[in-house]
């Protein structure tokens, strides 16, 4: 009788292709993925050796035995897996942007570098911004010169795009100041307003002009403004409060001492610009036949008289002449400030924001203390302005490499004046409450940034756990930390952070509250 031929799937096998098997036959799946109306069976373990937010959801709710993917393609879905399962997936430049973003929602940072590879060498409209954004995170140089390169050359095209809201303040400056980039200066104004727009929604800040300001405040160091039109000039730039009174006159004194062609064949807003100027429609569009221009003077009126007309506009503070000088001095609610003379270098002389000057301190090094403690931070910057709004939740989780206790959390305080914060704070294991710090206040000068809230008694903290922080705090805007990163190590301990669901007032792994922690590991 012959030999019963061997059935064992396993035979002959690799572990890479019995993953693979037991992916594609659904053998002994224990949690299910709902994407759209398929099921699609998983393996716990896997999803978890390969993920931190899966292993974030599938350790705080243990008994969770389906995830639901409402945002992702089936197929995509799949891709994810097969990468999961067997570190290796078939995609082509088509799908690269989808698995890309399926990848970075998932933190699966393998697959993320796989398809940057697959998008770098296909740049498009559609993946020009997320090259870009990750070439400036990953500081890799010779991508960044060619997915710049293209965006410069295409930019007519690409100046509305969403993705632009996700470069990186240093990618756009770098586009701004280019010599590759053939647009108008009034188009580089725009794309601004619409980068700084996005952005205040992406952190939940209302887009107001005081926002945009904060945003902008380095970057219309690149916008030669002096080379837009006079109209251009007067009713979608002055009359909005991003740029320094200082500049304004200055810039205005500039474009009046220039030779005026007939205002009428001044360039106007593009669409786009007009509604992120909160213009609605062209100039000439907006003015019936009938509608004499209250803005401008007529076309003959001379360049002395016009420097006359603009410096006596409403718009604009009142201003007197310093008699010891030639300057101009503008007169606010703070006393005089000198203007430069006409013919100086303007960019010497910009008042600079506060904000600026907050980027320009970084926060403090990771370091131990002579009791063993170490002090954490996870930012590698500092902006200005976060609110606190509608009671929402600023989160983070936490999974840390080593058990031990927590001694405090850092967080940042008012930017501009004294003033007092409410706090509220749970501490959450595995999505279980462990502790509660109910109505802490946390008083803030205005000039210290980060403030220490101390855990008494410390909070134990055990190694590979998730631990989320959430916390409600009431009180006027505050510093926040921007650049932050994935991964933060001190010695042998290792804090890696990811976002959390529950967070809805801005806090993530890139930006936020909680720049730092104190903690102490379990000696062995």
């Amino acid at each position: 009788m012959a030999a019963r031929a061997n059935t064992d799937w396993r035979t002959g096998r690799t572990v890479t292709q019995c993953n693979k098997y037991m992916l594609e036959h659904e053998v002994e799946g224990d949690v299910t993925l709902a994407v759209g109306r398929e099921k699609i069976k998983a393996h716990r373990y896997m999803l978890m050796s390969r993920s931190a937010v899966f292993h974030s959801k599938l350790t705080q709710q243990r008994t969770l035995v389906e995830i639901n993917i409402p945002d992702i393609e089936s197929d995509i879905v799949h891709k994810m897996l097969m990468f999961i399962y067997t570190d290796d997936v078939e995609f082509d430049n088509h799908s690269a942007m989808k698995l890309y973003q399926a990848a970075r929602k998932y933190k699966i940072n393998d697959l993320m570098g796989l398809c940057f590879m697959r998008m770098s060498a296909g740049l498009s409209r559609e993946n020009v911004c997320i090259v870009l954004k990750m070439a400036y995170d990953l500081g890799n140089s010779d991508v960044k010169i060619n997915a710049l390169d293209y965006f410069c050359r295409c930019a007519e095209e690409l100046v509305e795009l969403e993705g632009i809201f996700e470069l990186p303040q240093s990618c756009l400056i770098d586009i701004l100041k280019s010599d590759k980039l053939k647009i108008s200066e009034e188009k580089k104004y725009e794309l601004a307003i619409f980068w700084a727009e996005g952005h205040c929604r992406q952190q939940n800040r209302e887009v107001n002009d005081a926002n945009l300001k904060d945003l902008l405040a380095p970057v219309v160091n690149f916008i030669k403004f002096e080379d837009m039109s006079l109209e251009y000039f007067n009713n979608c730039v002055s009359k909005r409060n991003v740029l320094e009174q200082t500049m304004i006159i200055c810039i205005f004194q500039k474009l009046v001492s220039k030779p005026q062609t007939r205002l009428s064949n001044s360039p106007s807003s593009s669409a786009r610009g007009a509604v992120g100027v909160n213009q609605s429609a062209s100039l000439s569009d907006r003015r019936s036949a009938n509608e004499p221009s209250t803005s401008l003077p007529a076309d003959s009126t001379t360049t002395e008289n016009l420097s006359q007309s603009l410096l006596n506009s409403s718009s604009m503070p009142q201003m007197e002449r310093d008699p010891s000088s030639s300057s101009v001095l503008a007169i606010g609610r703070q006393g005089p400030t000198p203007i430069p003379p006409r013919g100086n270098n303007t960019n010497n002389n910009r008042a600079q924001p506060a904000r600026q000057q907050t980027g320009a301190q970084p926060l403090p090094n990771n370091f131990t203390d002579e009791m063993g403690r170490i002090t954490i931070w996870r930012f590698g910057g500092l902006l200005s302005g976060k609110a606190y709004l509608r009671d929402n939740i600023d989160a983070i989780s936490i999974i840390p490499s080593h058990s031990g206790k927590l001694h405090g959390i850092y967080l940042y305080g008012s930017h501009q004046r004294q003033a007092t914060y409410k706090v509220n704070i749970k501490i959450l294991e595995d999505g279980i409450v462990k502790r509660a710090i109910p109505n802490r206040d946390i008083v803030s000068d205005g000039r210290e940034k980060v403030h220490l809230l101390t855990i008494d008694p410390p909070m134990n903290f055990v190694l590979d756990n998730v631990y989320t922080v959430e916390m409600v705090m009431k009180g006027p805007t505050s510093y926040y930390g921007k650049t932050g990163r994935d991964m933060v190590t001190e010695g042998d301990v290792t804090f890696t952070f990811i976002p959390n669901d529950n967070g809805l007032n801005g806090t993530n792994t890139e930006i936020g509250q909680f720049p730092g922690f104190v903690f102490e590991k379990t000696v062995s």
